[in-house]
């Protein structure tokens, strides 16, 4: 059965979520932004605008998804950097605009769109140290993952990065089965 995508709103999510998903944002910094920062780049970057909106989740596809990300992402971050948030990077935009896709929409009763499917799961050192340790994953990037620094990531070194892990999920599996490798006990 598929939901749709605009029944769960952002103003209308149940408070619960939306504070999960505000706290979640905040945390992707790691201390680098607080929770309204990270609503205020979510906001005017336009990503919860394109969730809100009743067609948006359907026929979106990976190309477009791109674009779509790399316009978020780089919104984000002149809306943080006009908040005075110092080292806003373009991996820590990409970050904050994965989980907040991730609560609002993989996470969602609506998670059965193509939206979902496409949509990037949060990167981090974790994330990738467990990719990288994987024996099933067959890479010649994986020594570069145990090694990189998601924080500092630029615009092009995420897309390299995202091409280099997509390519290692089968086309028809949502790219979000990339955390199959990632249990939160292993974080820090």
């Amino acid at each position: 059965m598929k939901f749709k995508l605009n029944a769960l709103r952002h103003d209308r999510a149940p408070a619960s979520l939306r504070s999960v998903g505000g706290s979640a944002c905040s945390a992707t910094g790691l201390g680098f932004f607080n929770d309204g920062e990270a609503a205020n780049a979510i906001e005017s970057c336009g990503a919860r605008e394109f969730v809100g909106s009743p067609n948006s989740p359907h026929g979106i596809d990976e190309r477009r998804f791109r674009e779509l990300h790399r316009q978020w992402c780089r919104a984000a971050i002149e809306s943080l950097t006009q908040q005075g948030v110092a080292d806003a990077t373009f991996g820590r935009a990409a970050k904050l605009v994965a989980v907040y896709l991730k609560v609002m929409v993989v996470l969602s009763p609506a998670g059965d769109c193509d939206l979902a499917r496409v949509a990037h799961p949060p990167i981090d050192r974790t994330e990738l140290q467990k990719v990288a340790a994987e024996a099933g994953v067959d890479s010649r990037h994986k020594r570069s993952w145990k090694t990189v620094n998601w924080t500092q990531l630029t615009e092009e070194g995420y897309y390299s990065l995202i091409d280099q892990l997509r390519a290692r999920i089968p086309s028809s599996d949502p790219f979000w089965t990339l955390e199959q490798y990632w249990n939160v006990a292993d974080d820090p």
